[in-house]
């Protein structure tokens, strides 16, 4: 089956339809986009890295942020409140930055 898989994937990029960047890319997409639980996972984990605000987290899972509070109270993590300082600002931003 992998074979099979890694075979296709050679083709479509032998064939210009895709580089296997691309491929990757859109694969990545429509599994999310079929499995939005695997959205919310993403979103939550990046929340307890403490990467994203809730809104944030919300937006990016595809739910509304009452929605996420529940499945964040459900997981036992916490809600972060209060503003942070510059410095963990700083820190946070510079590490998104890094990941795009």
């Amino acid at each position: 089956m992998v074979e099979d898989l890694l075979r296709n994937v050679k083709i479509l990029s032998e064939k210009g339809y895709y580089s296997e960047e691309d491929l990757e890319k859109e694969a990545y997409r429509a599994l999310l986009k079929n499995k939005p639980e695997l959205r919310v996972a993403i979103a939550i984990e990046k929340y307890k890295e403490g990467g994203l605000s809730l809104n944030k987290t919300a937006e990016i899972a595809g739910i509304t942020t009452e929605e996420l509070k529940e499945k964040l109270a459900e997981r036992g993590i916490k809600i972060r409140r209060g503003l942070e300082g510059d410095e963990k600002k700083e820190e946070r931003a510079q590490k998104l930055a890094e990941e795009f």
